[in-house]
């Protein structure tokens, strides 16, 4: 995964433009505030409401094809849909809508019944736990809290949103 500096730059600006759109209510079971120590350094852990699309319509947030929990439905989906090269010689491009949306049939095929049952709870509870991404938008922790978000968004908006801990730009693409 490069440095998808454009979408950084997005989400910065949308957190700049909106900022009472990304702050979360006190109550907001998402909410944090503690401290971390990343590369010798504390920081406080900011979470954030940021919406799945931006406001030209583009994806805000990006499914993380080299998420480990998924490594061999990947392999299996890639090489499905191109058997004859080796799928550790190319990626999905999460930022591509048809991609994304193989991604998101393949997360919700993994486990078919946790996938519905994290449906329900987002329904009756909302996200009770924020996920974690990149600096430039893509997920470490909630790629199937994503594709839930994503499906259930397609007919309410109000589930358009993830809560996520932006992560600092000096740890992308570093294991966390």
């Amino acid at each position: 995964m490069n440095y998808n500096k454009e979408n950084a730059d997005k989400i910065d600006e949308y957190l700049k433009n909106n900022p009472s759109a990304c702050k979360l209510a006190a109550d907001d079971p998402c909410v944090s505030d503690e401290n971390i120590t990343l590369k010798e350094k504390e920081m406080k852990i900011v979470t954030y409401k940021i919406p799945l699309v931006g406001d030209d319509g583009k994806p805000l947030i990006f499914h993380n094809v080299k998420n480990g929990r998924y490594a061999d439905e990947y392999l299996e989906l890639k090489t499905q849909l191109d058997p004859d090269t080796d799928p550790d010689e190319w990626d999905l491009d999460a930022t591509n809508e048809t991609d994304a949306s193989q991604i998101r049939d393949m997360l919700k095929n993994v486990d078919p019944n946790a996938y519905a049952k994290m449906i329900s709870k987002l329904r009756v509870d909302g996200q009770k736990y924020p996920g974690i991404m990149s600096y430039d938008g893509y997920v470490y922790n909630a790629n199937r809290r994503l594709a839930v978000l994503h499906e259930l968004s397609q007919n309410d908006e109000k589930y358009g949103f993830l809560r996520v801990i932006r992560l600092p730009k000096e740890v992308d693409g570093k294991p966390v």
